[in-house]
């Protein structure tokens, strides 16, 4: 009687280890927008999260975007596998069929529109709203725990009022300009943030910077200007508002993923929380500086 007993005892013991130990490595992260200045970063830093943590955490990074993204090579047997899915249309990103075989346990916006203020208000709002809501379909279908969105500082809080179709079609003939662009700001990024949040995934991540410091100078004199004077003005600033590296950015939002998937808690309802400028130095502070460090040396 007892030997049977002590043998499916064994069996359990070890099957549940095993199931812990086969978890470790078989983690998926879905990346979109891995072309960006943010997502670049993003990837960069999914593909090299193993190496510089020494063990496996992904086992796959499924980059999704509108064109391949360029990648590194590593002869580290740590490097998770990489598949790339070439998508068109983004804001159709749940009728996939493709995407939708995809099984995924973290999913990462970093899709955005670089420069709304030479484009109308509806491609405006297709990628920065619509998007994120037909990714974020996508991933609960994917069975992903975690979402995070890659949005702005002092985005519009307590609901923001959606665009109706008139709004969205008074402006088809028009680009915005920045005026244009600067009024509807935080409504855009408000309704963004609410797409994102909208499939009950239960951990909701919106990482809010202020300027983001790029190594390449996106608007021209603009930029050079600014990327000047920032090192002068961060220092008086409250810490939201201060300046963030993209490296430190991408840095963030891929190990951010790793840490919510290792905490396993997930609650019933989706817990959005929102991130600034002091919670990108508290989540890959340390591993940005290591890094600094290294390129000066």
């Amino acid at each position: 009687v007892f030997l049977p007993l002590t043998i499916l005892l064994s069996v359990l013991l070890f099957a549940s280890a095993e199931t812990t130990s086969d978890k470790e490595g078989r983690r998926t992260a879905v990346l979109f927008g891995a072309t960006g200045a943010v997502g670049s970063e993003a990837m960069r830093s999914l593909l090299l999260h193993n190496i510089y943590h020494g063990a496996p955490f992904w086992e796959e990074v499924v980059l999704v975007g509108r064109r391949e993204a360029p990648l590194f090579q590593s002869d580290s047997s740590l490097l998770p596998n990489i598949t790339q899915i070439i998508v068109e249309d983004m804001t159709v990103a749940d009728q996939n069929e493709r995407l939708k075989s995809v099984k995924a346990d973290a999913c990462i916006i970093a899709v955005g529109s670089s420069s709304p203020m030479v484009g109308t208000l509806r491609t405006w709002h297709d990628v920065d709203v619509v998007l994120p809501a037909a990714v974020a379909r996508l991933c609960r279908s994917m069975g992903a725990t975690y979402i995070s969105l890659l949005s702005a500082v002092d985005s519009e809080e307590g609901g923001p009022t959606p665009f109706d179709e008139a709004e969205l079609a008074e402006g088809d003939d028009t680009t915005l300009g920045w005026w244009g662009m600067l009024v509807r700001y935080a409504r855009v990024k408000g309704l963004a943030e609410q797409a994102a949040s909208s499939a009950d995934i239960s951990n909701v991540r919106i990482f809010q910077p202020s300027n983001i410091v790029t190594h390449e100078t996106r608007y021209g004199w603009f930029d050079r200007i600014l990327f000047q004077i920032l090192p002068y003005i961060n220092p008086i600033l409250p810490e939201k508002y201060r300046s963030v590296p993209v490296r430190l950015l991408g840095m963030a939002m891929a190990a951010d993923a790793a840490k919510k998937l290792l905490d396993e808690t997930h609650a019933d309802d989706a817990v959005v929380t929102k991130l600034t400028r002091g919670d990108f130095i508290d989540i890959a502070g340390n591993w940005f500086h290591e890094e600094e460090k290294q390129l000066k040396a």
